[in-house]
């Protein structure tokens, strides 16, 4: 399962923000939201604006660099606009049952929202300093009226789901197997933690690591926290704890 980051890499658009998350010098490994100081808790009232919504630099958990996703779109680079017309054209994946392509949220569509949207859409990953560490966090919020609607009220209808890719119509559909359950944020409603792990085709036993994913609303902004391969998931729902007080203003509880 892909990120937003891979996504980017694969293109060689994100080559310059993965190094700046991954290599950054500040010593966010001693302050971030593993480490509990309170000198990162939200001081400002909530925003309108995603970017002041999101998660910050200061929210890294140790050892993690931070990097805003909207960072490589570049407009007087010609293989951002390239890469983008390609991704209109194309469009986006096939989820079947449809109602579930959110809690795998096709990535294409994604960055075409990211980019194309900047007014109501936030993306920002952290990054392992290890670079052994192939564990990727990301974080979104968005202001969108319908963004909650990416995660269905039924959600025992997606316990398994498939995708078809719309690059590459030839490619087999991936299947993937999920579990959730309700969850608890202060200051957040309808809080899902979801488990979603990719079957390999080749090796049914040998399935993917599993992708944890929190999600809820907070003062009608929806937001989404994930992670790939995370050894430690206290430290997703601690950044979903952060996630909220920077919503709301309000400082964070953990």
């Amino acid at each position: 399962m892909r990120t937003v980051a891979a996504a980017l890499a694969a293109t060689g658009l994100l080559s310059g923000a993965v190094a700046c998350g991954s290599d950054d010098g500040d010593d966010s490994s001693s302050t971030g939201a593993a480490g509990g100081d309170s000198s990162t808790a939200p001081s400002s009232a909530a925003s309108g604006d995603p970017s002041d919504l999101m998660l910050q630099k200061a929210d890294a958990p140790a050892g993690y660099g931070w990097n805003n996703v909207a960072d490589v779109f570049d407009e007087d680079d010609d293989s951002v606009s390239d890469f983008m017309s390609q991704l209109r054209e194309t469009g986006g994946d096939t989820v079947d049952p449809a109602e579930c392509s959110g809690i795998v949220p096709d990535e294409n569509a994604l960055l075409l929202e990211l980019h194309d949207h900047p007014d109501t859409t936030a993306v920002t990953e952290f990054l392992p300093h290890d670079d052994n560490d192939r564990t990727v966090i990301d974080g979104l919020v968005s202001t969108a009226h319908d963004a909650a609607d990416q995660v269905p009220d039924d959600l025992s209808r997606c316990a398994t789901f498939t995708r078809t890719s719309s690059l590459d119509p030839s490619k087999p559909p991936v299947t993937y197997h999920a579990q959730a359950s309700d969850g608890a944020v202060v200051g957040a409603q309808d809080v899902h933690v979801i488990t979603v792990v990719e079957e390999d085709p080749a090796s049914p036993d040998n399935a993917s690591d599993p992708v944890i994913i929190v999600t809820g609303t907070a003062e009608g902004v929806f937001f989404r926290v994930s992670a790939v391969g995370l050894k430690e998931p206290q430290i997703l729902l601690d950044l979903a704890d952060r996630q909220v007080a920077r919503i709301t203003g309000q400082p964070a509880t953990k």
